[in-house]
């Protein structure tokens, strides 16, 4: 991002260990002509990402990784989707919030997860999002 390249794992060091958070995946999100990052956190039922655990994941971001680690979008879904063997279909959710083909799903433990970051895109493009 803006030249920058980041690990995804940088992210997840700091954010899984966050108390409420049970998973995340990171990716870039082409907005307009420019790309940040997009971070989406499952947490926990007792939890909500509610505007003092949004600041704390930007604060830890901001003081263990630096200030350019701070996601410009931060949003609570309900899952993340996960290959059969647990890893991280990040790609796929890549391809889902920017609009492009979603690369193959049957290795995927949960393919129904995509569509919360289909929706996402659709509504990012709506006019009504715009305004």
């Amino acid at each position: 991002v803006s030249g920058v390249r980041m690990g995804t794992a940088e992210f997840y060091q700091v954010v899984n260990d966050m108390p409420g958070v049970v998973d995340s995946v990171v990716v870039a999100y082409r907005a307009g002509a420019d790309e940040v990052i997009a971070l989406f956190l499952v947490v926990d039922e007792a939890r909500s990402l509610t505007p003092e655990m949004f600041d704390a994941v930007r604060h830890s971001l901001r003081a263990r990784r630096s200030p350019r680690h701070v996601p410009a979008i931060i949003e609570a879904v309900p899952a993340v989707p996960r290959t059969r063997s647990g890893k991280l279909a990040e790609l796929a959710v890549a391809d889902a919030v920017n609009g492009r083909p979603i690369r193959d799903v049957s290795g995927l433990a949960n393919p129904e997860s995509l569509d919360w970051f289909t929706r996402w895109r659709e509504q990012q493009s709506s006019p009504a999002a715009a305004g």
